[in-house]
């Protein structure tokens, strides 16, 4: 990848704490081939997905298509609030021969340049489920299901003591509970919410004890 600054770019901090928030898709469209049928994750919530995290941490996607000769390519560009641009090598594929296969070729390549950038491995409902049984038992072995929480529980466990219990107060009043019950595809957003909480007044009930607020 090719890396274009602009002042003191964060770009290449903001990217790695969107891989940490970002969560698996699903496949939920199917596609038949004629001779066989398959599942995958559409454009659109593949592109939602890497949306929300990006903007948790101000960047923005942009995908420009490009002729390469007798290729099409897609160039993925990740820019960022202060100015730093991250901007990928091509995904490229042969020149389709008419409209409606060059749109599907766009589609396809789109897809794929943004599920390899952010190691999203769709999965279908039986992957999904099996997951969520590896998160649980990961969950009793190493205290965290997914590496979000795990950045989370780090970044709560560094604060003093009246910052800790502030920020665990303030968590379970935005997420409605606290992190030892939040579902795994929230914790990326609860990543975003702690890595930008800064001490303040106290917006939550004072006293309660961390263990009930976060789990930490």
């Amino acid at each position: 990848m090719e890396i274009v600054t602009k002042g003191d770019s964060q770009v290449l901090i903001a990217f790695y704490n969107a891989l940490g928030a970002v969560q698996d898709v699903a496949k939920s469209e199917e596609a038949d081939t004629g001779k066989y049928k398959y599942r995958y994750a559409p454009l659109g919530a593949v592109l939602d997905e890497v949306k929300r995290a990006c903007e948790l941490f101000e960047l923005n996607i942009t995908q420009e298509p490009t002729v390469y000769d007798t290729y099409f390519s897609i160039i993925t560009s990740l820019i960022h609030a202060d100015g730093g641009v991250l901007r990928f090598e091509p995904t490229m594929l042969k020149m389709p021969n008419d409209a409606q296969a060059l749109g599907s070729a766009m589609s396809y390549i789109r897809r794929y340049s943004l599920l390899a950038i952010f190691g999203i491995a769709p999965e279908d409902d039986d992957g999904r489920a099996a997951t969520q049984a590896e998160r649980d038992a990961q969950m009793a072995r190493d205290g965290h299901r997914t590496q979000a929480e795990k950045r989370i529980r780090a970044h709560i466990g560094a604060l003093d003591p009246d910052d800790k219990e502030q920020i665990q107060n303030e968590f379970r009043a935005a997420f409605g509970m606290g992190l030892v019950d939040l579902p795994p595809n929230r914790h990326g957003d609860a990543l975003g919410w702690v890595l930008k909480w800064r001490p303040g007044p106290p917006q939550g009930a004072e006293g309660d004890d961390i263990t009930d607020q976060v789990g930490v």
